[in-house]
């Protein structure tokens, strides 16, 4: 069984702690499995893991090994939809996750049939992309309402890595009952801007979220849970993955 680690022998060449090793083993995010009710990890497995880690940060230098810049990048991905579509099935929204640019780094999450459309169209998606964009340079740490390129309300939670914004989380595809029903009377002018059937867009406006003003708080709260989630999964991500490029380093010497 020389092979095989224990956790605290996994923690001590990790350099975590042992509720972060369990967190991973949760997630999915770290091979291992039990021996008589005690977690083991192959050897060969994570060291292939440790290469796969360092991989994904790319070319590895001297320099880059001392410090990995912050990035949305760190997260994982596959987790990071998980707890999305969990998130937004949960509170009847849409939701996605960017880059500051605004490009997607997650598939849209319980999309409604109006947005669908929106998207479908290459002009309409890159009117989703600039309005997402545009929050980057919104100086607002919590999360309010904006109006978007196509009419309907959402919010963003800033996605911050070792004090650095590096992305965010969306929150939207709805409208609120303080609304005064001016989505109808731009119909016409969004199915002329992003050449749409205007009837098929009458009828997805449908499906459009109506969000009572009294829930947007909690709207608010939660999405602002999710961000600070976020932060906390890519930074301590971003701070394993620096620690394997400090062990490669010393092992390589």
């Amino acid at each position: 069984m020389a092979d095989l680690l224990t956790t605290k022998q996994l923690q001590e060449l990790l350099q975590v702690d042992r509720t972060t090793i369990y967190r991973m083993l949760n997630e999915g995010r770290i091979p291992g499995f039990k021996v008589g009710g005690q977690w083991r990890f192959s050897r060969d497995a994570i060291e292939a893991w440790l290469q796969e880690q360092e991989r994904s940060l790319g070319p590895s230098t001297p320099d880059a090994a001392r410090a990995i810049r912050p990035t949305v990048e760190a997260l994982p991905i596959n987790c990071v939809q998980s707890m999305q579509d969990i998130f937004a099935e949960a509170m009847d929204v849409g939701s996605i996750v960017t880059r500051l640019d605004g490009e997607p780094i997650t598939e849209m999450s319980n999309s409604c049939e109006f947005c669908n459309l929106i998207l479908s169209s290459p002009s309409g998606r890159q009117g989703c992309l600039d309005s997402w964009r545009q929050l980057a340079n919104q100086i607002d740490r919590r999360p309010r309402l904006h109006e978007c390129h196509a009419g309907l309300k959402y919010a963003r939670g800033r996605i911050e890595v070792q004090d650095e914004f590096v992305g965010m989380v969306f929150a939207g595809q709805m409208s609120t009952d303080a609304d005064t029903g001016g989505l109808e009377a731009r119909l016409p002018e969004l199915a002329a801007r992003y050449n749409l059937d205007e009837a098929k867009l009458r009828r997805a406006v449908t499906t459009v979220r109506l969000k009572p003003s009294h829930e947007i708080p909690k709207l608010y709260r939660l999405l602002q849970r999710m961000a600070d989630t976020l932060s906390e999964v890519a930074c301590e991500r971003l701070a394993l993955l620096q620690k394997l490029r400090h062990i490669a380093e010393i092992t390589s010497m």
